[in-house]
């Protein structure tokens, strides 16, 4: 899992299922690898950035077992949770499947 933009490290949850990113403009965007992977404890994640490290979108964040959470966990799905931002902002995401490079988000302003 690659960082989605230019953003800093705000957090990298202990049992490295979840990172906290914070763009330049203040905007917090929380990616969350799989459901009821907490309960892994870290088993099938590797992490490779620190909290108050610059990323960006060539920027290694996580590797995971599909395999083992597949198997071990309820769902291998990745969640993007905007934990703060503007109200005059919309976000355009690309569902889905993608790969490295594909665009996944857009901000525009509001109307």
């Amino acid at each position: 899992l690659y960082a989605p933009c230019d953003s800093k490290v705000a957090m990298v949850f202990p049992t490295k299922h979840a990172i906290g990113l914070t763009l330049k403009d203040g905007t917090e965007i929380l990616i969350h690898f799989g459901l009821e992977t907490v309960n892994l404890n870290g088993v099938g994640f590797e992490t490779f950035v620190e909290q108050g490290e610059k990323v960006n979108e060539n920027t290694l964040l996580l590797k995971a077992d599909l395999n083992y959470i597949r198997e071990h966990a309820d769902d291998d799905c990745v969640i993007f949770v905007f934990t703060q931002i503007s109200e005059d902002k919309k976000i355009n995401i690309t569902a889905g499947n993608v790969k490295h490079g594909d665009s996944i988000m857009t901000f525009t302003q509001g109307e």
